[in-house]
């Protein structure tokens, strides 16, 4: 027995339709987790402390550099590159060769009163700070800081 015709247009706009809707999504939606966070933390110590953390998505930092107009682009990386000479392309060397690193502590320093500790952790820098007045946090994907570094 042969499917009519109304059966079988029935059938595409209640399951075809929202398939077609659901994959864009689900593309977007998989690139962002793909592309990781950026976190940070900010702990203020006292009774009179504040707390901020956030997460953003990393994919937002290219998307904003995208979208920056080009002049602005051109004078903040003439400055940059005004500042610190060539270390930008220091630093995209050094996020390569990271990104091909095992995960490891890099940096580890104590003090009497500090604790500065910054590691290779899933494919991501997490720099943590500990001091008497305050805890801070930041967690960057290489990939985050290799974009930006090479659109500016």
């Amino acid at each position: 027995m042969e499917p009519k015709p109304k059966s079988r247009a029935l059938f595409a706009i209640l399951f075809g339709v929202p398939i077609l809707l659901l994959v864009p999504v689900w593309l977007v939606g998989s690139n962002i987790y793909r592309a990781g966070s950026i976190e940070f933390a900010v702990l203020e110590k006292g009774p009179d402390g504040c707390h901020i953390s956030g997460k953003v998505p990393a994919i937002l930092v290219p998307a904003a550099v995208h979208l920056m107009p080009s002049v602005v682009i051109e004078e903040a990386g003439q400055e940059i590159r005004c500042d610190v000479g060539n270390a930008v392309e220091i630093v995209q060397a050094a996020a390569r060769e990271l990104s091909r690193c095992p995960d490891g502590v890099l940096v580890d320093v104590r003090t009497s009163c500090e604790v500065v500790t910054i590691e290779k952790r899933n494919g991501r820098i997490v720099i943590d700070v500990d001091t008497p007045d305050e805890a801070v946090r930041a967690a960057v994907p290489l990939s985050a800081v290799s974009s930006f570094l090479a659109a500016i």
